[in-house]
């Protein structure tokens, strides 16, 4: 599925202003809401992170999509839902498609939710040492917004990989609360680590 075969929509009323939004792109990945916080998992497939996102909605968290990801800038903000195809399923790995409001329950479905941090799992080569830290901390520019990316390797399973997501939003929090300065200081010092960036077409 590539991102041209999404376009914005005007749900019937007044064409989108270009300039405040954005052309929807897809991307993979499975997309939740932490304490609030919009968090996009991604990694390799068969990696874990519809079982992860599993374990985080099973902590209390909410659910938005599986699979295939649409991401649309709207003004200075990046939101997320799931694509029409595949937004109401979630893939089970043994189990296949189910719908997701059997799986998760129709109290923790959301449909969209503003995208705050990415978590990118990546696997652990053979040798490489126990760190589960791969690379820290970076920002992946999306159509000139940058949103906080961390990569960590996919160690333990379900469980400490939500973990880790816990721990990236707890982060981010920690950095609100103390305020936009320190913030912008580590934004500029993270862009010195930058993980890519990702264009509308």
């Amino acid at each position: 599925m590539s991102a041209d075969e999404t376009t914005a929509g005007n749900d019937g009323g007044a064409p989108a202003c270009r300039a405040d939004k954005g052309r929807p792109v897809v991307v993979p990945g499975v997309l939740v809401q932490v304490c609030g916080l919009g968090v996009l998992i991604m990694g390799d497939s068969g990696i874990g992170k519809t079982a992860c996102a599993l374990d985080l909605i099973a902590r209390g968290c909410f659910w938005i999509a599986d699979d295939a990801i649409v991401l649309e800038r709207r003004g200075g903000a990046l939101y997320g839902r799931g694509h029409e195809r595949t937004r109401d399923l979630i893939a089970v790995l043994s189990r296949g498609l189910l719908n997701a409001g059997s799986v998760v329950g129709a109290e923790a479905l959301l449909k969209e939710t503003q995208v705050h941090v990415i978590v990118q799992f990546t696997r652990r080569f053979h040798g490489q040492g126990a760190d589960r830290d791969v690379e820290g901390e970076s920002f992946l520019d999306i159509e000139g917004l940058p949103v906080r990316c961390r990569r960590v390797a996919a160690v333990g399973g379900s469980g400490l990989m939500a973990d880790e997501v816990i721990a990236c939003v707890n982060r981010y929090l920690g950095r609100r609360e103390r305020g936009s300065k320190e913030q912008d200081n580590e934004q500029a010092d993270a862009r010195g680590n930058h993980h890519g960036t990702v264009r509308f077409r």
